[in-house]
């Protein structure tokens, strides 16, 4: 049974009201047995298991987006420190904007 299934039941079982005015507990019953699968469905789209361990898929892209960023920003300051020349900056200085412009946030007016 996939998420499409219970989506397609659950949809008649709510959306019809001759239906709904029958509500019993084998239907009861079979809500709350979809609505479990579906929690279950979603909580293995966001873990990924490996032989020894269990990791959050969210947490584990964060993590490494943040320390590729880190470790490219400082390879472009310690470049831009040590560069004799302006010609030899311009590479550096596009990484290190584009790098702060993916992270800072867009300007808002406040209403």
């Amino acid at each position: 049974m996939n998420s499409t299934d219970i989506d397609a039941g659950l949809g008649e079982l709510i959306h019809s009201p001759k239906r709904l005015s029958r509500v019993n507990s084998r239907d009861l019953l079979h809500i709350e047995r979809a609505v479990k699968i579906e929690n279950e469905l979603q909580k293995n789209n966001n873990t990924w298991k490996s032989c020894c361990l269990t990791m959050d898929k969210r947490f584990v892209i964060f993590i490494s987006q943040f320390c590729i960023s880190v470790v490219i920003l400082g390879f472009s300051m310690y470049q831009l420190l040590t560069a004799s020349t302006c010609d030899e900056t311009q590479v550096y200085i596009g990484l290190i904007s584009t790098i702060i412009g993916i992270y800072m946030p867009q300007p808002k007016i406040k209403d």
